[in-house]
């Protein structure tokens, strides 16, 4: 996600930070971080102010989890370009990264002030991540006020794609289809609604929306996922195993698909099949623990 700057910001370099400057980003096209990073400091050794080196160097370090150090060049470079698009996204995805919510919150808004048609504004999984956490971490009436003036920032069927997400988190699942129906019309308006009326107890009314999500992307697995859930919901079990099969095929680390896979074998009276599934379904969640205590101390 975050921006490769190749161009720009080389006019009055001299000819040698130029070679380095252009090595470096060969390096970094090829992966290799050490010799990129070399170089990109070589360049700011003698061009401090070098917009190019300082954005790359926070990509390397974005990439290599430094996520203070690419915050800190960000920030330098933004005191060159204050309003670059590119520079701001990169600064808001590693506070992101991060999970300090409420420093990317002004970031992004100043994203979409300078640049509205930016990425980050037809991201919808990027917005609802960042409104979500922001709300739930400060829970404030401030909190509430500043992700409303960062959506109203957005195109209106992105924002409203949002607002059903938040909705559905809370666990309002009727205000959340009323929102959904109004959101983008593509894969991920379809499966939110979709999955938007399955909670609210409207299974009918959520099969064709979760078929049209396979439909407009054939390759996400949640779709087939709560389709088969929608079709084990209505004692379909013949129906949602091929889909079932299809979503841990998709995504063989989804813990739940397992499980609805599991169900669907037992009910269709494949047992030993369905014992392999639970499994699988213990394995995952043992090690979604392992990873949550390592997390734990790590902070």
């Amino acid at each position: 996600m975050a921006a490769l700057l190749i161009a720009g910001a080389l006019s009055g370099m001299a000819q040698t930070p130029l070679r380095e400057f252009e090595q470096a980003v060969s390096a970094l096209q090829a992966g290799d971080y050490p010799a990129a990073e070399s170089g990109f400091r070589h360049v700011l050794a003698s061009s401090p102010r070098h917009v190019g080196s300082l954005q790359n160097l926070g990509l390397i370090y974005a990439r290599t989890n430094r996520l203070d150090e690419a915050i800190d060049v960000y920030r330098q470079a933004l005191a060159v370009r204050p309003e670059d698009p590119g520079l701001l996204s990169n600064l808001g995805l590693a506070y992101l990264k991060k999970q300090a919510y409420a420093e990317a919150l002004p970031v992004f808004q100043k994203l979409l002030a300078v640049k509205p048609e930016a990425a980050a504004a037809r991201d919808p999984e990027l917005l609802y991540s960042l409104a979500h956490e922001y709300l739930q971490r400060l829970q404030t009436a401030e909190a509430s006020s500043s992700v409303a003036a960062l959506l109203a920032a957005v195109k209106p069927p992105v924002a409203q794609l949002v607002r059903c997400r938040l909705s559905f988190e809370a666990g309002n699942f009727d205000e959340a289809v009323d929102q959904c129906r109004e959101a983008t019309a593509d894969r991920v308006g379809a499966y939110d609604l979709g999955v938007a009326l399955l909670k609210s107890g409207r299974v009918e009314q959520a099969v064709p929306q979760l078929q049209r999500a396979i439909q407009l992307d054939p390759k996400f697995w949640g779709s087939y996922y709560y389709l088969g859930k929608a079709r084990l919901q209505t004692h379909h079990a013949a129906e949602a195993l091929p889909l079932l099969r299809q979503a841990v095929a998709l995504n063989a680390n989804a813990a739940e698909a397992y499980y609805e896979l599991g169900r669907a074998l037992l009910a269709t009276g494949q047992n030993a099949e369905a014992g392999q599934a639970m499994q699988r379904v213990k394995q995952l969640r043992e090690l979604d623990i392992a990873r949550d205590v390592e997390m734990l101390r790590r902070k």
